[in-house]
C-alpha cells in the first residue's frame, strides 16, 4: 500500500490483488491454523510424545502435544545430567540413595529436545509440566543407565 499526499492509502499500481481460495473463509483459515504440532525433523527420531491437557500458545499456533527427540551425546556433555544420585550414610546405618533433580538443566533439556523456547514452556499447566519433566528425565537418563530395553551383547 502507498499513501497519497493527503495520507489516504491506495494500492500500488503494479500490485496484483491477493485472491483467497473461494472455500477459504477467515474462520476456516483460523481453524486450519489452530492446532499446530511442533515436531522433530524427519531425519531425527522422536523418543517421547507428551499430550497436553490444554493447548500451549506459541507464535506458530496452539500446540496440543510436545514431541521430544532423542538427545545426542554431545548435548549430554554440554548440558549434563538432569538427575544426580546422592548416597548418604546416616550414623553407621546402611547407605541411602537420594535423587536430586537440577531444575535449570531440566528446563534446558526440555527446550532443546522439544525445540520450544523456555519462556513458552514455563507457561505449561502444572500437570503438563510434570509429564514433560518425567519424559525429559527418561530421555536423558539413557546416558546414565543405558538402554535397558536392548539385550547386552556378550563378547566371546
Amino acid at each position: 500500500m502507498l499513501a497519497d499526499r493527503d495520507g489516504a492509502a491506495k494500492a500500488r499500481p503494479d500490485a496484483e490483488p491477493f485472491d483467497w481460495p473461494k472455500s477459504s473463509t477467515l474462520k476456516e483459515r483460523t481453524m486450519q491454523n489452530a492446532a499446530v504440532a511442533i515436531s522433530t525433523p524427519a531425519n531425527v527420531s522422536a523418543c517421547a510424545t507428551v499430550p497436553l491437557s490444554r493447548p500451549l500458545k506459541t507464535h506458530q499456533g496452539d500446540v496440543r502435544e510436545i514431541v521430544l527427540r532423542k538427545p545426542q551425546f554431545g548435548e549430554f556433555i554440554e548440558i549434563g545430567p538432569v538427575e544426580n544420585l546422592v548416597f548418604s550414610n546416616a550414623d553407621g546405618e546402611a547407605r541411602q540413595m537420594e535423587s536430586k533433580i537440577d531444575l535449570q538443566r531440566l528446563m534446558r533439556w526440555a527446550s532443546r529436545l522439544s525445540n520450544i523456547d523456555q519462556i513458552v514452556l514455563s507457561t505449561l499447566d502444572p500437570i503438563d509440566g510434570y509429564n514433560l519433566s518425567k519424559a525429559v528425565v527418561e530421555a536423558v537418563n539413557v546416558f546414565v543407565v543405558g538402554n535397558l530395553n536392548k539385550p547386552q551383547s556378550s563378547s566371546g
